[in-house]
């Protein structure tokens, strides 16, 4: 289990997103509140939410596992050769970005402000992992993988050197993923992250 500090840490920055307090948060009732203009369903314990058959597909995100690693979970893998990413390699990573799906690229490609690292095979750039920091301690990961080079391990490789870095620098790393992901599910599986929540977003 995540330390008692690490918990805190991300229960404070949860109900301050929410706009609800830490005990609102914990408790077993649902609490509304209202969040960036979409409905969004953040479940601590197991729920059932119906949704309306007519609701689109495209509008409804989730559910999402959201997890978290800290000194006391995470468990390194084999990072085959990541290293950081810097200027130089813009290249590379708009080659990665080209060679990916739009959505893939949304979801896993790094924001402007954001702490990255690669895994290269040969000059192609085939893992691209990423942190932005959320609050003043939870570094939030993003990963992405080259289509030509998915199922071999590089995109866990990946994040498990963005996360030994965050770690490092006294950070808490958070792993949100779709659960119908699997392979996406089985990185934060092996790297150690704890399921804290379940996450649902309706968008207006």
């Amino acid at each position: 289990m995540i330390s008692d500090e690490s918990i805190a840490t991300v229960e404070r920055f949860w109900a301050a997103d929410l706009g609800c307090t830490v005990a609102e948060l914990r408790g077993d009732e649902v609490v509304a509140t209202r969040h960036d203009g979409n409905i969004f369903i953040f479940s601590l314990r197991g729920a059932i939410v119906a949704l309306p058959s007519a609701l689109p597909a495209e509008r409804v995100v989730g559910p999402a596992f959201v997890g978290y690693a800290d000194g006391a979970t995470f468990v390194g893998g084999d990072e085959a050769g990541a290293r950081s990413l810097g200027d130089a390699d813009g290249e590379a990573v708009a080659a990665l970005r080209d060679a990916c799906e739009p959505w893939a690229w949304q979801h896993g490609g790094p924001s402007a402000a954001a702490m990255a690292v690669g895994v290269f095979r040969g000059d192609t750039l085939a893992a691209l992992a990423s942190y932005k920091l959320w609050g003043d301690r939870i570094a939030h990961i993003a990963i992405v993988t080259h289509p030509a080079h998915r199922g071999r391990g590089l995109g866990k490789a990946a994040v498990s050197a963005i996360a030994r870095i965050a770690l490092a620098r006294g950070l808490v790393a958070q792993y949100r993923t779709l659960c119908a992901n699997t392979p996406s599910m089985a990185i934060a599986r092996a790297l150690g992250f704890q399921r804290f929540a379940t996450t649902l977003a309706i968008r207006g």
